[in-house]
């Protein structure tokens, strides 16, 4: 529908409309004069059937004269014969007939089909396309006599008279529709016109891009306003192009002005890139040169962490020997004087152990290759061991050193105990160091941090001296002591709290103090707690040896657990060789000894033994070289007749990857030199008591 309107023009449209409006119209019209003179003429007849009744009954009712009844029939015929839609009627009385009427024209009428008043149940019924009609009168009231008079009718009673007035309302209706379309036709241009005149002018503008021509409309309906919005677009075009017009003179300005522009630029870019190229070929020389630099630093470098190694492996050797020997001599019968002495080597000794490793660890720190190993620990047992170790020093200072490790904090830890261990020892000796009197309380206790994860904050309480306040920004500076003149009472590299700084934040904690002059100091530092896999929560820990009775270390004689234990000892060095035998010894270890590698090896092959120490560093074979043999030699023996040896690695290397490459060669495990016989003893339980017991 709506694609036949748009094809059509405006006056079809008019047209159109006019015609389905008009059509509309007719149909009603005609429609309800229908049902009307339906409506009325039913009535009407239906009015004349009753009185048609009527005047029968009472003409032919049993007190009517016989000679009148004779004639009912005419009777009948008289008053029916003006209803030309009847073609038949018959007039009962109890059920006889006493008159009919029959037209002349109703010969198909099958009499047999008649239908008796004792059949008919509804006042209208069809049969054989006749229309029977059933009227019933009372005769007479004392008698009950009762008449039915039936009409058959056939045909609308009123049809011919009805399609005549229905064809005149057509007729009528046609001329009302033709009248319609002349006027409609006529007062087409009315409508049309004014957008004729609008097509025009659009199309007159369209060609002449002229947009100063305006339309006028007398009339103030839609067309007026049309009009009225169609003459202020052509006000909005014309105030367009004259702002183009003015933009663009300003643009054709602007335009000169950046071309002189760009010719002066163009020129600057010319020099600026001879520049460029002057610069690149000086930058091209000055890559080389960085580069060669760059070796050489990385040369200097590797230099550098050589020459530490080789530093770190040839202070640590005498200085294994120095503080084992003074660890056995502080053992042996002294007199308080000696004994006094070799506490004081043991401590000189350890305090220049403890130099060298911070050293040792600010260069590897510095150079990017510190790590860290995390595995299983006891923090509780860390804790006490760090206590055990100081406890001495303490009561030598007369200051009260106690742990607190509270109930809900959590013991088992995964991560690097050694260098938690070394915080721990740094902020401890710091306290021992600034503390006269008084005491000192290591606490751990459960923390969580600003994300709700659990972990622990360790903290080291004090009542030293204190740190002056314009002193305190500087505690974790590199190479920073609250005191650098000569004449300073207390000594230090001012690398400790750096360090720990350092290895605390790789654990990803934190650390941090509070103190004030003259009552003392808290440092403390955080460590979030790491998920525990199975894999590492079956770490064997290492194991201490048991107490003497007299507290301190265990002497060497009441460790009989390891007594028949056959060891090999590999040791180039004779002090050092003498050192681990004398404390295998007197664990009571049988200990055969082996200066080089090669030796070592021929050893293994004829004797077997439960444990062997093996140096790094020796002549003729290196311990890897005979690592390595060993477990080829293992490799090729029956299995049921050889057990793998336990290779414990006992050097003086500490730099990063000196373990792992330990590890790597075949060794089971790894002491750094100074060893003592604390380490010894729990090595020799973590890899004998196992075998031991399996056997």
């Amino acid at each position: 529908m709506k694609g036949f309107f748009a094809k059509k023009p405006l006056g079809g449209k008019i047209n159109t409309l006019t015609i389905i409006t008009n059509l509309v119209v007719i149909i009603l019209l005609v429609g309800t004069t229908l049902a009307f003179r339906h409506y009325f003429r039913k009535i009407n007849f239906e009015n004349r059937t009753e009185i048609i009744a009527h005047g029968v009954a009472g003409s032919l009712s049993s007190h009517t004269p016989s000679y009148i009844r004779e004639k009912g029939s005419l009777l009948l015929s008289k008053l029916v014969a003006r209803e030309k839609s009847v073609v038949a009627a018959h007039f009962f009385i109890n059920g006889e007939k006493v008159a009919s009427f029959r037209r002349l024209s109703a010969n198909r009428l099958n009499q047999s089909a008649i239908i008796t008043p004792e059949t008919i149940s509804e006042q209208i019924t069809s049969q054989k396309g006749l229309n029977v009609i059933r009227r019933s009168s009372r005769l007479d009231a004392l008698i009950e006599e009762e008449g039915h008079l039936i009409l058959y009718t056939q045909g609308a009673p009123f049809g011919k008279e009805t399609m005549i007035v229905v064809g005149m309302d057509l007729v009528v209706a046609f001329l009302a529709l033709v009248l319609a379309l002349a006027i409609s036709q006529k007062l087409q241009h009315v409508i049309s016109e004014p957008f004729l005149i609008l097509a025009e002018a659009t199309d007159k503008i369209a060609k002449e891009k002229d947009f100063s021509t305006r339309v006028y409309s007398p009339s103030k309906d839609e067309i007026g306003r049309l009009y009225h919005g169609f003459n202020h677009m052509l006000d909005e075009i014309e105030r367009r192009d004259e702002t183009i017009h003015e933009t663009n003179e300003v643009l054709e300005d602007r335009v000169d002005e950046r071309t002189v522009e760009l010719k002066k630029a163009k020129a600057e870019t010319e020099r600026i890139n001879n520049q460029l190229r002057e610069a690149n070929v000086k930058l091209k020389a000055s890559v080389k040169e960085t580069q060669q630099l760059a070796v050489e630093a990385e040369a200097a470098s590797k230099a550098k962490s050589d020459f530490l190694a080789a530093v770190s492996h040839e202070i640590r050797t005498p200085m294994n020997g120095v503080i084992g020997f003074t660890n056995l001599l502080l053992e042996s019968n002294l007199d308080e004087n000696q004994c006094e002495y070799a506490h004081t080597i043991k401590s000189q000794g350890e305090s220049l152990l403890i130099l060298i490793n911070d050293i040792l660890d600010f260069s590897k720190i510095e150079a990017g290759k510190f790590f860290l190993d995390f595995t299983t620990f006891d923090m509780f047992e860390a804790c006490n061991e760090i206590i055990d170790f100081f406890s001495t020093q303490a009561t030598s200072q007369k200051i009260d050193l106690e742990l607190f490790y509270e109930p809900g904090a959590k013991k088992q830890l995964r991560g690097d105990s050694g260098r938690i261990k070394q915080v721990m020892l740094n902020l401890i000796s710091n306290a021992l160091k600034f503390t006269d009197n008084g005491f000192i309380h290591v606490s751990v206790a459960a923390w969580s941090d600003e994300n709700h994860r659990p972990g622990l904050k360790i903290s080291v309480s004090d009542t030293g001296i204190g740190i002056p306040v314009g002193k305190q920004d500087l505690l974790f500076h590199k190479f920073s002591q609250t005191d650098a003149s000569t004449t300073r009472k207390y000594g230090g590299t001012g690398l400790g709290l750096a360090i720990c700084k350092e290895l605390v934040t790789m654990m990803r904690g934190q650390i941090g103090f509070k103190s004030q002059t003259g009552k003392g100091s808290i440092f403390w530092f955080t460590l979030p707690i790491l998920e525990l896999d199975k894999q590492n929560q079956s770490t064997i820990l290492p194991l201490p040896l048991p107490k003497s009775s007299e507290g301190g270390d265990p002497t060497l004689s009441e460790t009989t657990l390891l007594r028949g234990l056959r060891v090999l000892l590999v040791e180039d060095n004779t002090v050092n060789q003498k050192l681990a035998n004398k404390i295998l010894t007197r664990m009571g270890c049988v200990v055969d000894l082996a200066c080089n590698g090669r030796k070592a090896v021929s050893m293994a092959e004829k004797q077997p033994y439960d444990v062997i120490f093996m140096d790094c560093q020796m002549p003729e074979m290196d311990g890897y070289e005979a690592t390595r043999r060993i477990r080829r030699v293992e490799g090729m023996t029956d299995p049921e007749s050889r057990k793998r040896v336990p290779i414990i690695a006992i050097t003086a290397n500490a730099m990063y990857g000196d373990r792992d490459k330990c590890l790597k060669e075949g060794m089971d495990d790894y002491i750094a030199k100074p060893v003592d016989a604390r380490q010894i003893g729990r090595i020799l339980k973590r890899w004998y008591e196992p075998r031991r017991q399996a056997t």
